[in-house]
Protein backbone atom coordinates (compact mmCIF):
# COMPACT_ATOMS: atom_id res chain seq x y z
CA UNK A 1 0.00 0.00 0.00
CA UNK A 2 1.60 3.21 -0.74
CA UNK A 3 -1.68 6.11 -1.56
CA UNK A 4 -0.67 9.53 -0.37
CA UNK A 5 -3.18 8.69 2.67
CA UNK A 6 -1.28 5.99 3.49
CA UNK A 7 2.14 7.99 3.29
CA UNK A 8 0.65 10.60 5.54
CA UNK A 9 -0.44 8.32 8.45
CA UNK A 10 3.04 6.41 8.25
CA UNK A 11 4.32 9.94 8.67
CA UNK A 12 2.35 11.22 11.36
CA UNK A 13 2.75 7.49 13.46
CA UNK A 14 6.80 7.96 13.08
CA UNK A 15 6.47 11.96 14.01
CA UNK A 16 4.39 10.52 17.00
CA UNK A 17 7.11 7.84 18.11
CA UNK A 18 9.97 10.81 18.45
CA UNK A 19 7.74 13.00 20.08
CA UNK A 20 7.00 10.49 22.56
CA UNK A 21 10.47 9.02 23.32
CA UNK A 22 11.77 12.92 23.21
CA UNK A 23 9.27 13.81 26.49
CA UNK A 24 9.80 9.73 28.05
CA UNK A 25 13.52 11.33 29.56
CA UNK A 26 11.93 14.26 31.04
CA UNK A 27 9.00 11.61 32.45
CA UNK A 28 11.57 9.54 33.81
CA UNK A 29 13.56 12.03 35.36
CA UNK A 30 9.76 13.04 37.46
CA UNK A 31 9.37 9.28 37.99
CA UNK A 32 12.35 8.04 39.32
CA UNK A 33 13.44 11.19 41.45
CA UNK A 34 10.10 10.41 43.73
CA UNK A 35 10.01 6.43 43.15
CA UNK A 36 12.85 3.39 43.61
CA UNK A 37 14.48 3.59 40.41
CA UNK A 38 14.17 -0.80 40.14
CA UNK A 39 10.28 -0.10 40.61
CA UNK A 40 9.99 2.71 37.81
CA UNK A 41 12.09 0.51 35.36
CA UNK A 42 9.91 -2.68 36.19
CA UNK A 43 6.46 -1.11 36.39
CA UNK A 44 7.33 0.46 32.91
CA UNK A 45 8.22 -2.67 31.20
CA UNK A 46 4.91 -4.61 33.00
CA UNK A 47 1.97 -1.78 31.80
CA UNK A 48 3.71 -1.95 28.51
CA UNK A 49 3.41 -5.85 28.24
CA UNK A 50 -0.78 -6.13 27.96
CA UNK A 51 -0.90 -3.02 25.18
CA UNK A 52 2.12 -5.29 22.60
CA UNK A 53 -0.34 -8.67 23.63
CA UNK A 54 -3.42 -6.83 21.89
CA UNK A 55 -1.31 -5.50 19.28
CA UNK A 56 -0.41 -8.94 18.32
CA UNK A 57 -3.90 -10.01 19.06
CA UNK A 58 -5.21 -7.72 16.99
CA UNK A 59 -2.80 -7.89 13.78
CA UNK A 60 -2.82 -11.55 14.11
CA UNK A 61 0.76 -12.24 14.91
CA UNK A 62 1.40 -14.01 18.26
CA UNK A 63 1.84 -17.40 18.55
CA UNK A 64 4.03 -18.67 20.95
CA UNK A 65 8.01 -18.83 20.19
CA UNK A 66 9.25 -22.14 18.74
CA UNK A 67 12.75 -23.76 19.55
CA UNK A 68 16.03 -21.41 19.75
CA UNK A 69 13.80 -18.28 19.66
CA UNK A 70 12.86 -19.18 23.80
CA UNK A 71 16.31 -18.47 24.28
CA UNK A 72 17.16 -15.47 22.16
CA UNK A 73 13.84 -13.46 22.99
CA UNK A 74 14.69 -14.40 26.59
CA UNK A 75 18.43 -12.93 25.91
CA UNK A 76 17.74 -10.05 24.37
CA UNK A 77 14.79 -9.02 26.54
CA UNK A 78 16.93 -9.38 29.63
CA UNK A 79 19.81 -7.64 27.65
CA UNK A 80 18.10 -4.84 25.54
CA UNK A 81 14.99 -4.30 27.21
CA UNK A 82 14.96 -4.94 31.17
CA UNK A 83 18.90 -3.58 31.65
CA UNK A 84 18.87 -1.16 29.23
CA UNK A 85 15.75 0.27 31.48
CA UNK A 86 17.49 -0.15 34.94
CA UNK A 87 20.57 1.80 33.71
CA UNK A 88 18.67 3.85 32.02
CA UNK A 89 16.30 4.82 35.25
CA UNK A 90 19.51 4.53 37.14
CA UNK A 91 21.09 7.33 35.34
CA UNK A 92 18.02 9.41 35.37
CA UNK A 93 18.21 10.21 39.27
CA UNK A 94 21.28 12.38 38.33
CA UNK A 95 21.90 12.44 34.88
CA UNK A 96 19.75 15.68 32.34
CA UNK A 97 16.28 14.34 30.73
CA UNK A 98 17.50 16.92 27.53
CA UNK A 99 21.52 14.75 28.31
CA UNK A 100 20.16 11.66 27.83
CA UNK A 101 18.13 12.51 24.38
CA UNK A 102 21.35 13.85 23.20
CA UNK A 103 23.51 10.74 24.29
CA UNK A 104 20.81 8.57 22.68
CA UNK A 105 21.28 10.39 19.32
CA UNK A 106 24.68 9.28 19.03
CA UNK A 107 23.59 5.24 19.07
CA UNK A 108 23.80 5.02 15.21
CA UNK A 109 27.86 5.84 15.55
CA UNK A 110 28.06 2.98 18.13
CA UNK A 111 26.27 0.74 15.89
CA UNK A 112 28.59 1.14 13.45
CA UNK A 113 31.38 0.92 15.54
CA UNK A 114 30.33 -2.27 16.95
CA UNK A 115 29.42 -3.62 13.59
CA UNK A 116 33.36 -3.14 12.91
CA UNK A 117 34.48 -4.70 15.79
CA UNK A 118 32.13 -7.48 15.87
CA UNK A 119 30.85 -8.13 12.29
CA UNK A 120 33.34 -7.36 10.43
CA UNK A 121 31.49 -4.74 8.72
CA UNK A 122 33.37 -1.60 6.47
CA UNK A 123 34.03 1.93 7.53
CA UNK A 124 34.53 4.45 5.35
CA UNK A 125 36.36 7.45 6.42
CA UNK A 126 33.04 9.21 5.57
CA UNK A 127 31.93 7.06 8.79
CA UNK A 128 35.26 7.25 11.01
CA UNK A 129 35.21 11.18 10.77
CA UNK A 130 31.19 11.29 11.45
CA UNK A 131 32.04 9.52 14.92
CA UNK A 132 34.84 11.18 15.67
CA UNK A 133 32.78 14.69 15.19
CA UNK A 134 29.80 12.46 17.27
CA UNK A 135 32.25 11.61 20.25
CA UNK A 136 33.53 15.70 20.30
CA UNK A 137 30.25 16.52 20.78
CA UNK A 138 29.34 13.93 23.43
CA UNK A 139 31.99 15.34 25.37
CA UNK A 140 30.87 18.58 24.96
CA UNK A 141 27.09 17.47 26.87
CA UNK A 142 29.13 15.10 29.07
CA UNK A 143 31.37 18.02 29.99
CA UNK A 144 29.14 21.09 30.05
CA UNK A 145 25.35 19.95 29.59
CA UNK A 146 22.76 21.94 31.80
CA UNK A 147 25.60 23.00 33.66
CA UNK A 148 27.67 25.80 31.91
CA UNK A 149 30.97 25.99 31.63
CA UNK A 150 31.60 23.42 35.15
CA UNK A 151 33.08 21.07 32.91
CA UNK A 152 35.06 18.28 35.13
CA UNK A 153 31.93 18.59 37.46
CA UNK A 154 29.73 18.17 34.55
CA UNK A 155 31.71 14.99 33.50
CA UNK A 156 32.04 13.42 36.86
CA UNK A 157 27.98 13.25 36.98
CA UNK A 158 27.67 9.39 37.46
CA UNK A 159 23.84 9.44 35.70
CA UNK A 160 25.23 11.25 32.61
CA UNK A 161 28.03 8.32 32.25
CA UNK A 162 25.78 5.76 33.09
CA UNK A 163 23.24 7.11 30.39
CA UNK A 164 26.32 7.38 27.63
CA UNK A 165 26.52 3.72 28.87
CA UNK A 166 23.43 2.56 28.05
CA UNK A 167 23.86 3.77 24.27
CA UNK A 168 26.80 0.56 24.01
CA UNK A 169 24.15 -1.47 25.53
CA UNK A 170 21.67 -0.31 23.32
CA UNK A 171 24.15 -0.73 20.18
CA UNK A 172 24.83 -3.92 21.30
CA UNK A 173 21.28 -5.03 21.54
CA UNK A 174 20.37 -3.82 17.94
CA UNK A 175 23.43 -5.25 16.88
CA UNK A 176 22.55 -8.78 18.45
CA UNK A 177 18.69 -7.94 16.85
CA UNK A 178 20.19 -7.51 13.71
CA UNK A 179 21.76 -10.96 13.75
CA UNK A 180 18.86 -13.48 15.71
CA UNK A 181 16.00 -11.50 14.85
CA UNK A 182 16.11 -10.50 11.55
CA UNK A 183 13.46 -13.41 10.45
CA UNK A 184 11.51 -12.74 13.04
CA UNK A 185 8.21 -10.40 12.75
CA UNK A 186 8.63 -7.37 14.36
CA UNK A 187 5.49 -6.85 16.34
CA UNK A 188 5.64 -10.89 17.48
CA UNK A 189 9.58 -10.20 18.80
CA UNK A 190 8.45 -6.94 20.66
CA UNK A 191 6.22 -8.29 22.40
CA UNK A 192 7.92 -11.39 23.94
CA UNK A 193 11.24 -9.31 24.52
CA UNK A 194 8.68 -7.40 26.78
CA UNK A 195 7.16 -10.59 28.27
CA UNK A 196 10.45 -11.94 29.24
CA UNK A 197 11.80 -8.71 30.12
CA UNK A 198 8.99 -7.87 33.03
CA UNK A 199 9.86 -11.66 34.00
CA UNK A 200 13.42 -10.92 34.65
CA UNK A 201 12.08 -7.28 36.18
CA UNK A 202 9.76 -8.60 38.81
CA UNK A 203 12.14 -11.75 39.69
CA UNK A 204 14.81 -8.99 40.35
CA UNK A 205 12.35 -6.67 42.36
CA UNK A 206 12.33 -9.88 44.38
CA UNK A 207 15.87 -10.06 45.06
CA UNK A 208 16.39 -6.17 45.48
CA UNK A 209 13.66 -5.94 48.23
CA UNK A 210 10.64 -3.74 46.62
CA UNK A 211 7.41 -3.58 49.21
CA UNK A 212 3.98 -2.80 48.68
CA UNK A 213 4.40 0.46 51.10
CA UNK A 214 6.89 1.70 48.42
CA UNK A 215 4.41 1.17 45.95
CA UNK A 216 1.85 2.90 48.36
CA UNK A 217 4.00 5.76 48.48
CA UNK A 218 4.13 6.21 44.92
CA UNK A 219 1.95 9.39 44.01
CA UNK A 220 -0.62 9.50 41.23
CA UNK A 221 1.82 12.31 39.41
CA UNK A 222 4.43 9.81 39.21
CA UNK A 223 1.92 6.77 38.55
CA UNK A 224 1.19 8.98 35.65
CA UNK A 225 4.39 9.40 34.61
CA UNK A 226 5.15 5.57 35.00
CA UNK A 227 1.76 4.87 32.20
CA UNK A 228 3.26 7.25 29.81
CA UNK A 229 6.81 5.32 29.86
CA UNK A 230 4.78 1.76 29.62
CA UNK A 231 2.03 2.39 27.74
CA UNK A 232 3.17 5.53 25.15
CA UNK A 233 7.17 5.51 25.02
CA UNK A 234 7.72 1.77 25.41
CA UNK A 235 4.64 0.37 23.65
CA UNK A 236 2.98 2.70 20.97
CA UNK A 237 6.11 4.08 19.93
CA UNK A 238 7.90 0.96 18.90
CA UNK A 239 4.42 -0.31 17.62
CA UNK A 240 4.76 2.75 15.04
CA UNK A 241 8.54 2.92 14.65
CA UNK A 242 8.17 -0.53 13.28
CA UNK A 243 5.37 0.09 11.09
CA UNK A 244 7.24 2.84 9.45
CA UNK A 245 10.42 0.31 9.14
CA UNK A 246 7.66 -2.16 7.29
CA UNK A 247 7.04 0.19 4.65
CA UNK A 248 10.11 2.73 3.94
CA UNK A 249 13.60 2.33 3.92
CA UNK A 250 15.74 2.64 7.11
CA UNK A 251 17.61 5.99 6.17
CA UNK A 252 14.14 7.70 5.93
CA UNK A 253 12.67 6.48 8.86
CA UNK A 254 15.80 7.16 10.86
CA UNK A 255 16.16 10.94 9.80
CA UNK A 256 12.92 11.64 11.41
CA UNK A 257 14.95 10.90 15.23
CA UNK A 258 16.83 13.89 14.76
CA UNK A 259 13.41 15.82 16.17
CA UNK A 260 13.69 13.95 19.17
CA UNK A 261 16.44 15.75 21.54
CA UNK A 262 14.94 18.68 19.64
CA UNK A 263 11.53 17.72 21.63
CA UNK A 264 13.58 16.42 24.93
CA UNK A 265 14.60 19.70 24.84
CA UNK A 266 11.10 21.46 25.17
CA UNK A 267 9.92 18.29 27.42
CA UNK A 268 13.13 18.98 30.04
CA UNK A 269 12.28 22.80 30.39
CA UNK A 270 8.68 22.33 30.55
CA UNK A 271 7.80 18.99 32.58
CA UNK A 272 11.14 19.37 34.93
CA UNK A 273 12.97 22.89 35.09
CA UNK A 274 15.99 21.94 33.60
CA UNK A 275 18.53 25.09 31.71
CA UNK A 276 20.07 24.20 29.43
CA UNK A 277 23.62 26.05 27.63
CA UNK A 278 24.69 26.68 24.03
CA UNK A 279 27.14 24.35 24.47
CA UNK A 280 24.49 21.63 24.59
CA UNK A 281 23.05 22.71 21.47
CA UNK A 282 26.68 23.01 19.99
CA UNK A 283 27.46 19.71 21.49
CA UNK A 284 24.31 18.31 19.87
CA UNK A 285 24.85 19.90 16.51
CA UNK A 286 28.07 18.34 16.01
CA UNK A 287 26.22 14.87 17.36
CA UNK A 288 23.76 15.49 14.35
CA UNK A 289 26.36 16.46 11.61
CA UNK A 290 28.23 13.44 12.54
CA UNK A 291 25.37 10.93 12.58
CA UNK A 292 24.61 12.54 9.35
CA UNK A 293 27.65 11.43 8.07
CA UNK A 294 27.90 7.88 9.25
CA UNK A 295 24.22 7.58 7.53
CA UNK A 296 25.24 9.15 4.55
CA UNK A 297 28.35 6.83 4.03
CA UNK A 298 26.68 3.62 2.68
Amino acid sequence: MNTPRHQIILTLKLLAAVVLWGASFAMLKIAVTQAPFPLVAVARVLIGVPVLLAAVIVRKRFRFPKGKEWLILAFLGFQGIMFHQVIQAFAMRTAGSSNGNWLIATSPCITSLFGWIFLKEWLSFKKITGMMISAFGVLLILGFGTRGMDFFNGFATLGNLVMFGSVFNWAAFQILSRHSLRSIEPTFALFWLNAWAGFFGVVWLGFVGISWQDVANVSWPVWGAILYLGVLASAVAYLFWYDGLASWPVARVAAFQFLQPVVGLGAGYLLVGERFTLWMIAGGILIFFGVWCVNRSD
